[in-house]
């Protein structure tokens, strides 16, 4: 099976005297980061869902894309998975920075989309927290996601905090060693 590169390709290469030089597209990932840097939420969320609309188009098989139903050897399906991954992690990272911002419904949705572990969520409801897990779950999440993840122990905290808050100490379930997510051992 050929492997697929997750780097940019690039269309148009110049050549000078000493150097190579290649124009590269900007990605989803790259574009949707630099939008939430500067608050921009309305239009970070509506590229994802133009992304998310792209590739649902494109997952819909036709009868010169038989290779589909033999996805371990089809490149164009590895492509496809490449980017759904890219896509829930735009939206998570989209659905973090909205619960950061008090914006819930617009976090719940992209939370979604994002296919989050609900576990992750549930972990901000302390009277649902030992109900529904266990003191020493570890959750996988995304590379990046775990430092975009609001650090407070509640939603209640996360309403009464500033919209904006500084950088606080990492909380002590996270760990910044691996992309995962564990739960606090007073659950």
């Amino acid at each position: 099976m050929a492997r697929h590169s997750t780097f940019p390709r690039s269309h148009l290469l110049v050549l000078g005297p000493n150097s190579i030089q290649s124009l590269l597209p900007v990605t989803p990932i790259s574009q949707s980061e630099a939008l939430l840097e500067s608050h921009r939420i309305e239009d970070v969320i509506l590229l994802a869902d133009q992304q998310r609309k792209k590739v649902q188009g494109k997952l819909v098989a036709d009868a010169n894309e038989v290779c589909l139903s033999f996805w371990p050897a089809c490149p164009l399906f590895h492509l496809e998975l490449l980017q759904v991954d890219e896509l829930a992690y735009v939206y998570q990272k989209i659905g973090f920075q909205c619960m950061l911002e008090t914006r819930f419904e617009e976090a719940g949705f992209c939370l979604f989309q994002g296919e989050l572990d609900p576990r992750i969520l549930i972990s901000y409801f302390p009277d649902l927290r030992s109900a529904l897990l266990d003191a020493d779950t570890t959750l996988d999440v995304f590379s990046g996601i775990a430092e975009c993840m609001p650090p407070y122990d509640s939603i209640d905290d996360i309403s009464t905090s500033p919209v904006f808050p500084t950088p606080l100490a990492p909380l002590p379930y996270i760990n910044d060693a691996h992309p995962r997510f564990s739960l606090p051992a007073n659950v």
